[in-house]
């Protein structure tokens, strides 16, 4: 994938000559059309979800691709691609685990006063941690938590789309609509719900306590 600014692409690619990342073999080179628009698309979707989670069918096309290579004597690159793989696995070992099914699924936490609250929501796909985002709200209004609640859900999924569930500490009046607006928003079920018991609501409960320590 290439990570130059578009300015710096626009002038590689009038000059006909490639930056450096290309030849450390860090870029696959579009700006020299190095590389097809369908198989960098594939790339594209492919670090999407890779971040998104879905890290097996990288992990399988770099194994097959350093075995191939090795079967056919070009043993420098399936030193590459062994190093690709070790990256990809160092990747995945920094994701946490929090459950045992490949669940996907956002928690959204939160811990108030009379001026502001803090807010953390945590992403999980196919059972692992992929990201966190936190804010502090100011509560320039007297908002219950439920409301306060829906403000966060219009904000989170305004501009992407929710997981099938989400899961909240408590859900937030006219839950129905809330549920409409979600499932719109994804084009597919999607469940909102406070969890009440099991390995998801000490999930909550944990991660509740840690927006407590990220604001103190």
């Amino acid at each position: 994938m290439r990570t130059c600014s578009d300015g710096k692409f626009s002038r590689h690619q009038a000059q006909g000559r490639p930056c450096l990342l290309y030849h450390i073999e860090r870029c696959s080179g579009p700006c020299i059309d190095d590389v097809d628009t369908a198989t960098y698309a594939e790339h594209v979707d492919g670090l999407a979800a890779f971040l998104d989670g879905d890290s097996e069918p990288v992990v399988k096309r770099l194994t097959a691709a350093m075995y191939d290579a090795s079967d056919a004597l070009d043993f420098e690159h399936a030193a590459r691609l062994r190093d690709q793989l070790t990256s990809v696995e160092k990747a995945l070992a920094r994701q946490e685990v929090v459950t045992e099914k490949p669940e996907n699924f956002d928690l959204i936490a939160l811990e108030e006063d009379d001026l502001e609250a803090a807010v953390v929501v945590m992403n999980v796909r196919r059972g692992r941690v992929v990201g966190r985002a936190a804010s502090i709200v100011d509560k320039v209004e007297d908002l219950s938590t439920p409301e306060l609640v829906a403000r966060m859900l219009g904000q989170f999924y305004g501009d992407e789309p929710p997981p099938a569930e989400v899961l909240v500490q408590e859900v937030p009046e006219e839950s129905r609509a809330w549920h409409a607006w979600l499932e719109d928003r994804r084009q597919a079920k999607v469940s909102l719900r406070e969890p009440q018991r099991g390995p998801k609501r000490r999930l909550m409960e944990t991660f509740a306590e840690d927006v407590i320590r990220h604001f103190e």
